[in-house]
């Protein structure tokens, strides 16, 4: 009996791979994403005002590179007397414009950051007063994929802060001429420059008398001398002899006097006189510059 043949088909090539793994391949879609942070902090002591130094970071977040990042911020809207400037040249490769707030950023590798930090030149003399500055995202390219890190926003709070003067005559360094056998009056005049904060055990200590007398060495001693048939006077608080002149609490917005008559004594022609006068306060004073009145005022004696 024959036995029957089996035929086999042909082999076959194997199929082709599926076009799926060709995806995985490919790594992860691109995505454009920019990153803000924003941070604040108090550099200076109060008595010296408040200085404040901000920065905002900007970071590639995303795994394609990025040009043309705009950032905006909220700076020139915030008023009342604060202001920012940009610390130094932007870094390389970005620009500043203070007129509308925004920094622009050419070119921004993947993982790169780049940070632009400003400064305060003084915070406005006051009550203390919390500042937020925000920055936000505005536009580059390739279009942002994320929103959710589009915004950075840092806040800080300024020192209640007075601000008292200091002025003899009316000036802050004035320089008189007088003949020998003239009457003077030094008026010395501590005023609160601060509408809204009183000062505090405010004293002013005054060279003037301290010279007169002799209690420090100016070797100037015999220029002037106290008339006191009339004697000193002040509109508030203690003036002791050795030239104190003791004030107390000084309200927001107003002024206290002390008046020093003297006498420009005989034989002092050609003579002059260096005198000065010094304001000082508890309360943390946001411009202390001007408390020092009068340190290279003169007297001249024709």
């Amino acid at each position: 009996t024959a036995i029957p043949q089996l035929t086999l088909p042909p082999p076959t090539d194997p199929p082709p791979p599926d076009d799926d793994d060709d995806d995985d391949d490919d790594g992860p879609p691109p995505l454009a994403d920019v990153g803000l942070s924003a941070t604040s902090s108090i550099l200076f002591a109060p008595s010296a005002g408040d200085l404040v130094d901000v920065e905002i970071t900007a970071t590639n977040e995303g795994n394609q590179s990025l040009t043309d990042v705009v950032i905006e911020d909220n700076i020139g809207s915030i008023g009342g007397g604060f202001s920012l400037s940009v610390s130094g040249p932007p870094p390389a490769g970005t620009s500043y414009d203070a007129t509308t707030g925004q920094w622009t950023i050419s070119t921004l590798a993947v993982g790169d950051s780049v940070t632009l930090s400003f400064f305060s030149v003084g915070l406005p003399i006051g009550l203390a007063t919390t500042y937020t500055i925000e920055f936000n995202l505005v536009s580059n390219a390739p279009t942002d994929a994320d929103s959710t890190n589009n915004q950075a926003a840092t806040s800080f709070t300024s020192t209640t802060t007075t601000d008292i003067e200091v002025t003899v005559n009316g000036d802050l360094i004035p320089s008189i001429t007088a003949n020998e056998g003239d009457f003077l009056t030094f008026t010395i005049m501590v005023e609160n420059l601060s509408s809204t904060v009183d000062a505090a055990d405010v004293v002013v200590t005054d060279f003037i008398l301290q010279s007169i007398i002799g209690s420090v060495p100016f070797g100037l001693t015999t220029v002037v001398s106290l008339d006191t048939s009339i004697g000193t006077s002040v509109t508030a608080g203690t003036y002791d002899d050795a030239g104190t002149w003791t004030v107390g609490t000084l309200a927001a917005s107003d002024s206290e006097t002390l008046t020093i008559p003297v006498t420009v004594n005989t034989g002092t022609a050609g003579r002059s006189w260096l005198y000065s006068v010094t304001g000082s306060t508890s309360t943390p004073d946001g411009n202390p510059n001007n408390n020092f009145g009068n340190v290279s005022a003169i007297l001249t004696v024709n």
